[in-house]
């Protein structure tokens, strides 16, 4: 997977209205589950020059529940505190650029300039006043946003799971039976030829069908369309996607998405 930021070589204006472009996984932080919430946004303009130190809050999860992320209760009252506090924290100038719940905590992180904390402390101090809750504050100097491309943003396993979660969620609205096993399409493309061979005879072993795409010329890319039947529930699917992943990296290639047809309960009851 090409990470956007890495291509991001010249900086890029950033709107007066950030896009927003929110997104979540799940994931384990310090040995513990966790569920990291980030504006995939940033990927696409960081770091930025201006804003080269990162902020945090920490706000305590009166009831952290058996995961520690916190039970619908706590986040009914701690979601209102965040909003008040990015909010503010925004027109303030900062940037608002993800959220970690775990182990008990529910922390916020920011991109501002140096000595912007103490904007920060004054916003917390007034949300916070009355509330009962235990919080803290940090900043460091991070020129390279490090903190959001390397911790928060996810890596490519959980990247994929993203993707998927999507796919299956759409079929979800469908009323799709995901356990019912159909014909799933993926698809990989390689530079050139150099691979593909010994990447179908490796997946055609695992029971897939292989189809290449007829190429416009030699210099363009060998597009792989690899079919099995699977059923579509998140965990089944996302192994199956990692599987395909692992292989086309092994010999060159690169996964680019898969899909389905909706199953209907008509189908299946049929």
């Amino acid at each position: 997977m090409k990470w956007p930021w890495k291509k991001n070589k010249n900086q890029q204006p950033v709107p007066a209205e950030v896009p927003d472009a929110w997104d979540f996984y799940p994931c384990q932080v310090d040995h513990a589950s966790a569920s990291i919430f980030l504006n995939m946004y940033y990927a696409r303009v960081a770091p930025l020059a201006s804003h080269g130190h990162v902020m945090w809050t920490t706000m305590q999860i009166s009831d952290p529940g058996e995961h520690g992320m916190g039970t619908q209760a706590a986040a009914d009252v701690l979601n209102p505190l965040e909003d008040a506090i990015t909010g503010a924290a925004v027109n303030a100038g900062l940037h608002y650029v993800g959220r970690l719940r775990n182990n008990g905590d529910w922390q916020l992180f920011f991109y501002g300039r140096e000595g912007q904390l103490d904007l920060l402390d004054n916003i917390l101090a007034r949300v916070m006043k009355g509330q009962g809750l235990e919080y803290r504050s940090g900043s460091k100097p991070d020129p390279d946003w490090s903190c959001y491309t390397e911790f928060l943003y996810p890596d490519t396993e959980r990247h994929r799971w993203m993707m998927d979660f999507k796919v299956v969620e759409q079929l979800r609205s469908h009323n799709d039976p995901l356990a019912v096993p159909r014909v799933i399409d993926h698809c990989v493309v390689f530079p050139g030829k150099e691979g593909v061979d010994e990447f179908c005879s490796k997946v055609q072993a695992q029971g897939f069908v292989t189809e290449l795409n007829e190429r416009d010329d030699e210099y363009s890319p060998c597009v792989l369309e690899v079919r099995r039947e699977d059923p579509v529930t998140l965990q089944e699917i996302h192994a199956v996607v990692m599987e395909v992943a692992g292989l086309a990296e092994q010999h060159g290639g690169d996964y680019d998405g898969w899909g389905c047809s909706v199953v209907s309960a008509d189908e299946v009851s049929a």
